[in-house]
């Protein structure tokens, strides 16, 4: 009987065998892959490379990601004073700005490219809006300017300009020129 396994095993062994020969020898005597080691080690492309987006998808993009950088609450690292009052965060909201707020923070640092902004302008720009958001504290725009720490005003400046060019660019790409 283990003969009869052992020739059994040595048949099926042939036999496996015999396709991958086959497969492999070609008519010049080149080797050839057989059809599925082709189709593992060339994997489908369109599954290797992510789908490029529409520039009406990163359009949308943006103005989701401007959306959200256009309000939020920054934590203060030093306390300001404002009302009497220690303030320990300042809420900001970009969108309740009005046209001639916007202008007069541009304008205040004598930067004259509408589509760059300059530390002072973003910070300008941080302050007043700040302000319309804090008014329950009665925090002033000129309270923040004073009183705010350095580290705390790059934080500032950062939103601000992250806001203005998420901005600028959405509003640019659908300028008509």
């Amino acid at each position: 009987m283990s003969e009869e396994l052992m020739v059994n095993s040595a048949a099926t062994q042939e036999t496996s065998q015999q396709p991958d020969e086959q497969a492999q020898q070609q008519p010049d005597g080149q080797a050839q892959q057989q059809p599925d080691k082709q189709a593992q080690q060339q994997p489908d492309k369109q599954a290797q490379q992510p789908k490029k987006p529409t520039p009406e998808e990163i359009q949308q993009k943006m103005k989701e990601t401007r959306d959200r950088m256009a309000r939020g609450t920054l934590v203060l690292d030093k306390p300001i004073r404002a009302g009497g009052e220690d303030v320990t965060e300042l809420d900001y909201d970009f969108t309740r700005l009005t046209g001639l707020e916007y202008a007069r923070a541009m304008s205040d640092a004598g930067n004259t490219d509408i589509y760059k902004i300059n530390a002072l302008q973003a910070f300008n720009l941080f302050c007043i809006s700040a302000e319309k958001q804090n008014m329950s504290k009665k925090v002033a725009a000129i309270d923040i300017m004073r009183d705010m720490g350095a580290a705390d005003a790059v934080k500032a400046v950062q939103v601000a300009s992250l806001f203005f060019v998420l901005a600028s660019r959405t509003a640019k790409n659908h300028s008509s020129n």
